[in-house]
């Protein structure tokens, strides 16, 4: 597989990913990007096949991220949702749709979570990089 490249606007929580992302010798991360200006700028040059982001930067979402992303390079997208109060029912439909949009991966983000629940997540995140079909982890 090609590399990753990682758009998150939190330092920390992107420090967070990028670890997450390196910690599987298979997933080479290309980049982190603190927006999709950067990641647009890297995915130019850069030979990924995969754009891991957060849904809900400043000012923006993650449909449009996947779009803005997709106008660039043909490449799948996973968005990390970090919503409190969605239910499963919710993020399956937002997986639905943002498919349409080249999305490949929908997953609730670690924050807040046990250890049981973070492990959780950074096995279907790593996961949907690796893989082109659809993932919901809640």
């Amino acid at each position: 597989m090609g590399g990753v490249v990682l758009i998150e606007d939190a330092p920390v929580a992107r420090d967070y990913l990028a670890a997450a992302l390196n910690a599987d010798p298979e997933i080479l991360l290309l980049t982190s990007c603190a927006d999709v200006a950067q990641a647009v700028t890297a995915l130019s040059s850069e030979p990924a096949s995969v754009v891991v982001a957060g849904y809900h930067p400043p000012h923006t979402s993650g449909l449009d991220i996947a779009a803005q992303v997709r106008a660039v390079r043909d490449v799948p997208v996973v968005l990390i949702y970090q919503g409190w109060a969605e239910t499963d029912a919710a993020l399956a439909a937002l997986a639905e749709q943002a498919q349409h949009a080249g999305v490949i991966g929908v997953l609730r983000g670690p924050l807040g979570m046990g250890s049981a629940a973070r492990a959780n997540f950074f096995r279907g995140l790593r996961a949907a990089v690796k893989r082109a079909t659809p993932v919901v982890v809640a």
